[in-house]
């Protein structure tokens, strides 16, 4: 495929650092947020999430310097991509939670069968969903940029759990300060 580059990649060395550095600025910034709240994933703090979301997709964006019609094409298949993710481990949390509550009920016991027969259907379907996925970025994207995608998403991952541990952490470090 002859895509032309994204525009980032247009910039000098140093200018493409500093919109690095302000990316991973503004992730640690949201993280921050999430990690303050109760809930990063429900309620008003699902803005906070949605934002780490938008940064993800860039970062993506950046890695495999699509040119703009591609860039749509792609951002609409991840959405809805995301969207079924979502809805589906919605379901499958709600069924883990179901299952908890038969564990801890004595007695009923005749219910976990059907209830974890549900479970591995629906694990089914989010694997086939990510298949699909990945199947149907092949009409836009090389294999090499499938491959990046799937690495850079998993580094993004890796920088976000890592930034949220460390303000645990310094969180912890000055609690116990205060209790002593």
């Amino acid at each position: 495929m002859n895509q032309e580059k994204h525009h980032l990649h247009n910039l000098c060395p140093c200018r493409r650092w500093h919109f690095r550095f302000a990316a991973i600025g503004v992730a640690i910034l949201f993280t921050a947020m999430c990690v303050h709240a109760q809930s990063a994933f429900e309620g008003p703090h699902g803005d906070v999430m949605r934002r780490i979301e938008e940064l993800r997709k860039v970062r993506i964006m950046d890695a495999l310097k699509m040119n703009d019609t591609t860039a749509v094409k792609f951002l609409n298949r991840w959405n809805e991509f995301h969207l079924r993710m979502q809805e589906l481990m919605e379901r499958r949390n709600a069924l883990v939670d179901h299952l908890e509550e038969i564990i801890n009920k004595s007695g009923e016991q005749d219910e976990l069968a059907p209830a974890v027969e549900q479970l591995l259907t629906l694990d089914r379907e989010l694997a086939q969903l990510r298949i699909k996925f990945y199947e149907n970025l092949k009409s836009i994207l090389t294999p090499r940029q499938i491959a990046e995608m799937i690495v850079v998403d998993r580094k993004f991952n890796q920088e976000v759990r890592k930034i949220i541990g460390d303000i645990q952490r310094r969180r912890m470090q000055r609690h116990m300060r205060e209790k002593e």
